[in-house]
């Protein structure tokens, strides 16, 4: 009997990494991550398909007894080991990990018809995802059509694409993510409370940091699934804190450790605020400043080419946070500003690109 060596099982935990959910698996979070990374398979094998189907497709969270009103229902045998089937006009039911998949037709010629089949088959509290298969774009509802859907353009990789090799690749990827999910509130709207007076969701850091995690996750993996050797997690623990995102190999290298604040002039500072409270600049620039030292320790806790200092800017006024080049200089940190609009009024005066902090 062959013997299993410590290569062999680090292989088999890096082949994993992108196939287990950074949120607990039997959560709404773990359900999200579960058909991302599913949508990005099918999304990897249509392009090897001629006539590749176009239309929208459902996935609903539910698992129990359906009600009358849900139309008939098929059940797909090995859905999630199957890459080939034809979701356009499909609402599927789902448990958290796509283990048991009961779909039916329905008519989901763009989104708001696909969200009008879950109201019909009275199923709008549960969560659920839209998926536009030729655009390869989702519309995430994690609480039911009474929730602001969440927008994410999957960008499934190739073998034939170029993986990164640095920095500069990794802040071409992120600004592209900015441009098209979250500059403006149209396109995340549940990133913001209300956006045209600048208030935030009552969580932004966590909010942005999901977002970005997501969109940069299922990237860099292939048709099986497995990685092609760039991993990406959130909050790695390590005795210097929990980096919020960082970007590494197999053999250990460390492209990227990056600690991410969202500048605000609002915020919820409790729980039974019913709206945001007015945060003072000096504080807030402050807190949003200790992210460099962050930044700092996390590249030396992982040996990281840089330690990056992501700045996502929800504020009213959004100049560039230039009091942060010489913390940034001192301790050999990157610094980024994405600034978000609470709407598209005066775009040809909005940054068009990230500010370069230092």
């Amino acid at each position: 009997m062959s013997t299993v060596g410590k290569t062999d099982l680090k292989g088999f935990v890096f082949d994993a990494i992108c196939v287990v959910p950074a949120a607990k698996s039997a959560t709404v979070e773990g359900f999200l991550e579960t058909v991302a990374f599913w949508l990005t398979r099918w999304c990897i094998a249509k392009r090897k398909r001629s006539n590749p189907p176009s239309g929208y497709c459902v996935f609903v969270l539910h698992s129990g007894p359906v009600s009358a009103s849900v139309p008939a229902t098929e059940i797909v045998e090995h859905f999630k080991d199957d890459t080939t089937p034809r979701l356009a006009n499909k609402v599927c039911l789902t448990d958290y990990a796509l283990n048991r998949v009961a779909w039916f037709d329905a008519t989901c010629e763009d989104l708001a018809k696909s969200v009008q089949a879950v109201e019909h088959a009275g199923l709008s509290s549960c969560p659920f995802v839209v998926f536009d298969t030729e655009a390869e774009r989702l519309w995430i509802f994690l609480q039911g059509t009474a929730g602001l859907p969440v927008g994410l353009t999957l960008h499934a990789g190739d073998k034939s694409d170029a993986l990164p090799t640095g920095w500069a690749d990794f802040e071409r990827i992120l600004e592209r993510i900015w441009i098209e999910d979250m500059r403006y509130p149209n396109d995340h709207p549940s990133l913001w409370h209300d956006p045209a007076k600048c208030y935030p969701c009552r969580e932004p850091e966590k909010s942005v940091q999901g977002l970005v995690h997501l969109a940069l996750k299922h990237r860099f993996i292939d048709l099986a699934g497995k990685p092609r050797g760039v991993f990406i997690d959130k909050e790695a623990h390590s005795n210097r804190g929990r980096a919020d995102l960082r970007a590494f190999t197999a053999d250990g290298t460390c492209f990227f450790a990056a600690e991410i604040k969202v500048a605000k002039s609002f915020g919820f500072t409790k729980a039974t605020d019913r709206k945001p409270r007015k945060r003072a600049p000096a504080a807030e620039f402050k807190w949003v400043a200790s992210g460099v030292g962050q930044a700092r320790d996390y590249k030396k806790q992982y040996q990281g080419q840089v330690g990056v200092l992501l700045i996502y800017d929800m504020r009213v006024a959004k100049p560039k946070l230039t009091k942060l080049r010489s913390a940034c200089k001192k301790w050999d940190v990157l610094c980024r500003q994405y600034p978000m609009y609470g709407d598209a009024t005066g775009r040809a005066s909005h940054a068009s690109s990230p500010l370069v902090v230092y």
